[in-house]
């Protein structure tokens, strides 16, 4: 029985041994060290590459700026691919060396090779040559020889790879080869309809069948996808029936000119392909057809109108330097001067600054929900002239501009800005949100600071006066307690100090403030900075169910404000700690 097993062991192990030899050595012996160059050439040197032996001669030229293919179509070629392609040739090293007879050349796939890779140098009239054979038998590797010497070379099987690149491989997946940051004009047809986008410094007009400031953004993503590598495939070189991928006529026309002299690129849309997951499209009339990633078409709008720019103003809220404003409350005007907004008509009143910034947040990202009409539009007709609501925004070193309002109707409303005079429908939300009087945009608050800004505060009233008091971002009780209060139980209170804000003023003057139970207040709040500045104090006197009545530092006027704050001040340690 074991003589048996060692008679199987032996057979097996002379079998490996000469798949071995087989697929390593095929009889040859090894002549030369392992590591040498394959082809000892500059990749800046190669002009041109043929590679034969495929289902097609494949060749490819440098040209100024990449290269081109020029057989078996005449295309642009994809640079990077083309550099690789070369670059993995060059790279390649010999594993071994083999002497073998020319008659057993054939079993290497050598006779007749499988391919031939031709390199065209400068300055050289011959072609480095190089033959590829088969894949060895463990897959890592392949056979090529150089013509004129008698040796099957080992390499790796990236030599075989790259020989059996196919054309559609090399060829460059950009739909349109142009800079879009060049890109100066754009024109795109649907139908009968075409509208124009000329560049504007940086931003984009539309002209013909729509007019108005475009969407920078759906330009943007408009260009990228042209401009890019959209490419799925190339469907055919010299098609004989475009009704069928929808191309006669296309469904879209795109063209792009990046200067006035220069004849546009123009790229046709056809139908889109489900089961492909693409659409058909040609570059130009006289061209392939080439099926497009589904992106390329989702970047292109359905509608000419969407190319507008929905935004209804555009500006920078830090260059806002005066905002007008008439709405069924009045009309205010506001100002900005060493950044602090101030109320300049009707009166001279501090602006609360929060107000401010929400009303030119609304202004913001105000938008458009349908457009009603170009520029130029006669505003009488819409109920714009005299506008229920307007708004003037003044930038530095700007023209004013203008938003006028109607009145909503079923949630909508008309607008339009000025001096452009584009009608749109906005939501109703956005006047009703505009409608803003002195009352609103005044400052209101008692205690006008920011809570970065303080170091301490002191709280009467309660079981005992409170102290707190903040050092290296810490806050403390002093004298100090056994436990100190969370940080943001100390926030919280302060946050709520600081957006307390008056609601009525009781009276400007008061000779007998005990009859709003500030003679003797029931709480009082006073901050400081950390500097120890004084920031403020309030005081709470008498509640009359869900107001109360309280008076500032060196304010004679007696406020109103909610009670729902005196809840919010804590008469113990206790609250701030847990």
């Amino acid at each position: 029985m074991r003589v048996r097993t060692t008679l199987a062991l032996a057979a097996l192990v002379a079998a490996l041994a000469g798949f071995y030899y087989y697929a390593e050595v095929k009889g040859g012996w090894q002549t030369k060290k392992e590591g040498t160059r394959l082809l000892e050439v500059t990749q800046e040197s190669v002009q041109a590459l043929r590679i034969t032996g495929g289902q097609a001669t494949v060749e490819a030229v440098r040209e100024e700026g990449g290269w081109r293919l020029t057989s078996p179509v005449q295309d642009r070629a994809d640079a990077a691919k083309v550099d690789s392609l070369i670059g993995d040739l060059l790279r390649a090293t010999i594993e071994r060396t083999y002497e073998v007879p020319e008659q057993t050349l054939k079993e290497y796939g050598l006779a007749p090779p499988a391919y031939t890779v031709a390199l065209t140098l400068k300055e050289k009239a011959e072609p480095v040559l190089l033959e590829v054979g088969d894949r060895a038998p463990s897959g890592i590797s392949a056979y090529a020889r150089r013509p004129g010497e008698g040796k099957v070379l080992l390499v790796s099987s990236t030599v075989r790879s790259q020989a059996e690149t196919r054309p559609a491989d090399l060829r460059d997946k950009t739909l349109l080869a142009v800079e879009r940051d060049k890109v100066q004009w754009i024109a795109l047809t649907r139908g009968a309809a075409t509208a124009t986008l000329e560049r504007d410094g940086k931003a984009w007009r539309l002209s013909g069948a729509v007019r108005g400031r475009a969407d920078p953004n759906r330009v943007e993503d408009l260009l990228r996808e042209v401009t890019g590598r959209g490419i799925k495939e190339f469907v055919a070189e010299a098609p004989s029936n475009l009704p069928a991928y929808g191309l006669a006529p296309p469904t879209v026309r795109i063209a792009l000119s990046t200067d006035e002299k220069a004849p546009p690129q123009t790229l046709l849309l056809g139908r889109p392909d489900k089961a492909k997951g693409g659409v058909y499209a040609r570059r130009g009339e006289a061209s392939p057809v080439l099926l497009l990633e589904e992106r390329v078409a989702k970047a292109i709008p359905e509608r000419l109108l969407d190319l507008r720019d929905r935004t209804l103003l555009l500006f920078s809220r830090e260059q806002v330097e005066a905002v007008s404003l008439a709405s069924p409350k009045g009309e205010v005007e506001l100002q900005r001067t060493d950044g602090k907004w101030e109320i300049v008509k009707p009166e001279r009143l501090p602006a609360d600054p929060k107000e401010v910034d929400r009303l030119l947040s609304d202004l913001t990202f105000a938008r458009a929900q349908e457009f009603l009409t170009d520029p130029g539009a006669d505003l009488r007709r819409f109920g714009l002239s005299p506008p229920a609501l307007a708004v003037t925004l003044k930038e530095q070193g700007k023209d004013p501009v203008r938003l006028l309002l109607a009145r909503p109707e079923k949630g909508r409303a008309t607008a339009a800005v000025e001096p452009e005079r584009s009608v749109v429908s906005v939501e109703a939300r956005l006047f009703t949100g505009l409608v803003k009087g002195v009352f609103d945009l005044r400052d209101r608050r008692l205690l006008p600071f920011e809570t970065s800004e303080v170091g301490s505060l002191k709280l009467t009233g309660g079981d005992a006066p409170l102290l707190l008091e903040q050092r290296d971002r810490r806050w403390r009780f002093r004298p100090p307690a056994a436990e100190d209060p969370k940080h943001f139980r100390v926030m919280d209170l302060l946050d709520a100090l600081r957006d307390l804000k008056w609601s009525a003023v009781a009276v400007e003057k008061s000779g007998d403030l005990g009859a709003y139970g500030l003679a003797s207040p029931a709480r009082e709040v006073t901050l400081w900075k950390a500097s120890g500045d004084f920031l403020g104090t309030v005081r709470f006197g008498k509640r009359e169910g869900d107001r109360v009545f309280a008076q500032r530092e060196r304010d004679p006027r007696v406020y109103v404000v909610s009670a729902s704050v005196l809840d919010r001040l804590p008469t113990s340690p206790a609250p701030l700690t847990q």
